[in-house]
C-alpha cells in the first residue's frame, strides 16, 4: 500500500511579522522495506494566494447579489455547449421562479412571451451564436 493518502489538512498560522499563512498539507505513510509503516511524509504547500482569491471572489459575489437586490435587476449565464442557464436570487424573483425550475433553453423560451419568442429566437440565433456580441454590444446583422 505504498503511498497511501491519510490526510489532506489546510490550515492558517500567523508568522512571527503577524501576517498570515495559509498551509496545505498531506500527510502519508512512509513503508519501510519490511511493509511496515517506517515513518511520515509530511509535503506543505503555500495556498496563501489562492485562499485571499477565493476571500475575493466571496465579498464580489456578496457585493453583486447586494447591488442587483438594492436596482431590482437580475443576472443570467447561458451555458452554449449545455443549454443550460444558471440566474441570480434576484433574476429568480423577478420572473416568479424557484430553485426547481428547469433552466434549460426550453424552460427560458416557456418564460418569454409568446408575442417576443420569434425575435428572442432570433436574437440568440443571429447575435449571440454567431458571436457577434462584443462586451455586451451587438455590432449589428
Amino acid at each position: 500500500m505504498d503511498g497511501e493518502t491519510i490526510s489532506f489538512n489546510e490550515d492558517c498560522y500567523q508568522r512571527e511579522d503577524g501576517s498570515e499563512r495559509w498551509v496545505r498539507r498531506m500527510v502519508r505513510p512512509w513503508w519501510g522495506g519490511d511493509g511496515k509503516v517506517g515513518g511520515i511524509v509530511v509535503l506543505s504547500e503555500d495556498i496563501t494566494a489562492r485562499k485571499e482569491a477565493e476571500r475575493a471572489l466571496r465579498e464580489s459575489e456578496k457585493s453583486l447579489k447586494e447591488a442587483q437586490r438594492i436596482a431590482g435587476i437580475g443576472s443570467y449565464v447561458l451555458d452554449l455547449v449545455t443549454g443550460i442557464w444558471t440566474s441570480s436570487t434576484m433574476l429568480d424573483e423577478i420572473l416568479g421562479i424557484d430553485a426547481l425550475y428547469g433552466r434549460t433553453l426550453e424552460g427560458w423560451r416557456a418564460l418569454v412571451h409568446h408575442d417576443d419568442r420569434a425575435m428572442m429566437a432570433s436574437l440568440l440565433a443571429n447575435e449571440v451564436l454567431e458571436g457577434r456580441w462584443i462586451s455586451g454590444k451587438s455590432t449589428g446583422s
